[in-house]
């Protein structure tokens, strides 16, 4: 409806994926690397970057998706950027519904982690570009409240929110596209 109120004139497009574009990993990298400033240096062996994001129903999986395979290549490349070699990869904000979703869940996550010794967790929501509800709640409450229980320290990278850089990438992003 909102299209047709637009007019003929105007077009949309669907842009895919784009977290390969350049320099998008390189903003993730700084974000981890200025979390792993606040972190003790005595505490820095013990410490592990958890990139997250956003769950999906496992029947994706059965149709080739390759959600799970970027989220673990981001990572990778991202924590390699950091120079971080402690890292791993977990998924938030499962719906509540009979299906099966991705997992691990990063609460779980997070307890397994620190039972394997780790004291301090960075918490890269790398899926989410801005601050809102399933960074806000599910990492800044949620999975705080879980590091505390534990007794685990979790500090979360900031988000891209309105970054110039960002800004500037997505601009490129579509400008590519339209081109």
């Amino acid at each position: 409806r909102a299209r047709a109120a637009l007019g003929p004139d105007v077009a949309f497009s669907a842009i895919g994926a784009w977290w390969e574009s350049p320099g998008f990993l390189e903003l993730i990298a700084r974000r981890v690397r200025e979390a792993l400033d606040t972190v003790p240096a005595e505490r820095l062996d013990t410490t592990e970057v958890l990139f997250s994001a956003h769950s999906l129903p496992e029947k994706i999986l059965a149709i080739g998706d390759t959600y799970p395979e970027q989220l673990r290549d981001s990572a990778q490349r991202a924590a390699a950027l950091a120079g971080v070699a402690h890292w791993d990869v977990a998924w938030q904000s499962a719906g509540r519904t009979p299906d099966p979703w991705i997992g691990p869940d990063i609460l779980r996550v997070l307890r397994d982690k620190r039972a394997l010794g780790v004291t301090d967790v960075v918490s890269c929501p790398i899926g989410f570009v801005s601050d809102h509800l399933e960074v806000l709640f599910d990492i800044d409450v949620e999975a705080q409240g879980v590091a505390r229980e534990v007794g685990l320290q979790l500090v979360r990278t900031a988000s891209l929110n309105d970054d110039a850089g960002f800004m500037a990438l997505l601009a490129d992003v579509v400008l590519e596209h339209v081109s």
